[in-house]
């Protein structure tokens, strides 16, 4: 309870800043054996004044451990517009937890803890926001398969805890609402809202962002 209480106030001190955006994302992803599947995306974020802010390939491995642990690896090349508009790279190593379970057949919970380094070649990037350099990322998510509906409505909420030396702290959280829609298999489409929230920042000008999310995955 005193964490909910420290999420919900402690963005109230100092200077908030509002702004907005939308994320598309492309992807697909198959199976190559029975527990090894594999996921390959195009990211695009634009942001409300500047255009593409960040675009990213991803390509992800995940392992079927179990029915309800399926470990995974993200990999990113990113792209990342500064303040004077130019774009400069970096690279992205994701590990994740994935924990799913699902109740009777349509009520489905999944827990993801993920551990994410930003580098630049194989040193740390020293340049980048602290929520893409080094970071532990937890989001619980509940979602909810209509009967005889291509709609499967999902929640979410993701905290961010720094892992940068002498600055552990929480650094943002983010609430998520959308849904999957079954366009028509192999095709799934999936639109949705973020309220991003930072709670720290080194100026003390926490931004709140409410962002549009449109994705779409093939399906081998």
């Amino acid at each position: 309870m005193k964490l909910l209480l420290y999420f919900l106030t402690f963005p109230l001190i100092g200077i908030t800043q509002t702004s907005g955006g939308v994320w598309t994302e492309i992807g697909a992803k198959g199976g190559i054996t029975e527990r090894i599947s594999w996921g390959v995306e195009l990211n695009n974020r634009f942001g409300s004044s500047r255009g593409i802010e960040t675009f990213f390939p991803q390509v992800t491995l995940k392992y079927k451990v179990t029915k309800w642990f399926k470990p995974s690896i993200d990999f990113r090349y990113i792209l990342k517009k500064d303040k004077f508009l130019n774009y400069l790279g970096s690279n992205q190593l994701i590990l994740n937890a994935n924990f799913e379970k699902k109740f009777k057949k349509r009520l489905s919970t999944e827990l993801r803890l993920r551990y994410q380094f930003g580098f630049k070649r194989w040193v740390a990037a020293t340049d980048y926001e602290d929520e893409t350099s080094n970071v532990i990322r937890l989001k619980p998510e509940i979602s909810y398969d209509i009967n005889n509906s291509v709609f499967c409505p999902y929640l979410s909420a993701e905290m961010f805890y720094n892992l940068e030396p002498y600055n552990y702290q929480f650094r943002k959280m983010r609430f998520g609402i959308g849904t999957d829609i079954e366009i028509d298999d192999p095709l799934m489409l999936t639109i949705g809202y973020i309220y991003d929230r930072e709670l720290n920042d080194k100026y003390n000008r926490p931004e709140t962002r409410h962002i549009c999310t449109f994705s779409i995955t093939y399906r081998f």
